[in-house]
């Protein structure tokens, strides 16, 4: 019997990693008591919103009405945009409409752009001038810019000729033109802010994807990167590791260069301590905050810019009904450094190190998602161990119940099919190692994993 494709086992990767991360709240939203006549409106369209919409649809068969706020036609991925930046690939390969969730799901979408959040009603208000009732409000409103934090960009043509490229679409392009309209021998600075912030590898990413992009149109120009932060705060080892083999003349890191301003035309940084510095391109990415929706409605109460959570099901902690999903949350008690992404699998670690006690303990969703991406190396196949794909068969993982039992672990319950499979069992399960064991790279993950989440349970 042949196994499914490599396209198909990575479509169900996405969709179970994506149903995975939403657990918590979809699961709230899809039991809501009375579900014929269930209101649930989502605001904001990224990888959040546009996903919770889609699963709250499914996962309550289709009886929640569930009405998306987004004002964009389309959907641009910020995730690979880094890779516009180098030439490797075109906006129009990262945007995709929003069409197909109205028709094949069923989701109501509303082309507006919500203005504020009656908590007390429960409405939402809409630029356009209506208002939509909810029984559950899911909101994923992406980050927006601390206003005044750099005075400099307050001015148009200023801020046009410094683009931050942190939200994809035009000033992603905006960034690219200036890096094509650069001599050679010209200085790219990245000005990255304290943390944290939106994705915190992504300013190194950048970084490399642009020096790439250099070594073969600009051979002669560098990256500065200015960081307000004492240390790369994301996979450090691996950045200057990478820095040092591969970009050793056209990438420059230095720490503790807290941007402050910018003047002379975009192109001089200016830093609370630290002397200016001009560049031929500025790339200067400020300090950030949740959306502004998030924040006028009274839920960013993490120094007053990230909005905490429960992380069993993502609902504020000051607005019952209302779930806050994606990168405006933020946990107090948090190290600066662990973003969004990070924040669930820290919090299982606390329930099952003690904290919360009579609370059900969290399934970790970056332990399902290491789990799922074991599931989808194995059935790929291990290409350097010349080790052959696995196949359906060889595991009850690899049909749709596996799949079906990866989300409801996250949602709490349930145990694998088959003979009690556990994630940690799987690798040597799938026939990828001789002894049993998972590779040696995977097992290192796996272990770091368990490590990690026992000293934020401590």
């Amino acid at each position: 019997m042949s196994g499914p494709t490599v396209r198909e086992d990575r479509r169900a990767l996405l969709r179970a990693i994506g149903a995975t991360a939403l657990a918590g709240p979809l699961a709230a939203c899809a039991s809501l008591p009375g579900l014929r006549n269930a209101r649930v409106v989502v605001v904001g369209g990224g990888y959040g919103g546009a996903t919770a919409a889609k699963y709250v649809r499914v996962f309550s068969g289709g009886r929640v009405d569930v009405t998306l706020v987004e004002p964009n036609a389309a959907f641009v991925s910020c995730p690979l945009s880094n890779l516009v930046l180098s030439g490797d690939r075109n906006l129009a390969s990262l945007t995709v409409p929003y069409d197909a969730l109205v028709a094949r799901h069923g989701v109501r979408w509303v082309r507006d752009r919500a203005a504020a959040i009656d908590l007390g009603a429960r409405q939402v208000r809409l630029e356009g001038g209506g208002t939509l009732d909810y029984d559950r409000l899911i909101l994923s409103p992406g980050i927006d810019f601390v206003p005044g934090a750099i005075p400099g960009l307050a001015d148009a043509a200023t801020a046009a000729r410094a683009p931050h490229a942190w939200k994809a679409s035009a000033q992603t392009l905006a960034l690219r033109h200036r890096l094509e309209a650069m001599p050679n021998g010209g200085v790219v600075a990245i000005s990255i802010p304290l943390a944290p912030y939106r994705c915190p590898p992504a300013p190194y990413e950048r970084a490399c994807l642009i020096a790439h992009w250099l070594q073969r149109a600009r051979p002669a120009s560098r990256v500065l990167i200015l960081d307000a932060n004492d240390d790369v705060t994301s996979k450090g080892a691996l950045f200057k590791r990478v820095w040092a083999q591969r970009y050793p003349n056209h990438i420059e890191y230095r720490p503790q260069y807290n941007a402050v301003d910018i003047a002379a035309a975009g192109r001089v940084l200016k830093f609370d301590v630290q002397d200016d510095i001009e560049a031929d391109v500025v790339n200067l990415i400020p300090p950030q905050r949740a959306g502004a929706i998030a924040v006028g409605a009274g839920l960013a109460t993490a120094n007053g810019r990230w909005c905490e959570v429960d992380f069993l099901t993502f609902e504020s902690t000051v607005a019952p009904g209302v779930h806050v999903i994606g990168d405006a949350i933020q946990d107090r008690a948090a190290d600066a450094q662990i973003g969004p992404h990070g924040q669930p699998a820290r919090q299982g670690g606390r329930r099952r190190g003690g904290g919360d006690a009579g609370r059900p303990r969290a399934r970790s969703v970056a332990a399902v998602c290491q789990h799922l991406l074991q599931l989808h190396r194995a059935r790929r196949g291990d290409a350097r161990g010349n080790r052959p794909p696995l196949r359906r068969h060889r595991t009850h993982h690899g049909d749709r119940a596996g799949r079906g039992w990866a989300v409801r672990r996250a949602l709490g319950g349930g145990r694998p099919p088959g003979a009690g499979l556990e994630p940690r069992n799987l690798v040597g399960h799938a026939g990828l190692s001789a002894r049993g064991r998972a590779p040696p790279t995977a097992a290192r993950t796996m272990r770091k994993n368990r490590q990690v989440a026992a000293q934020a349970g401590a």
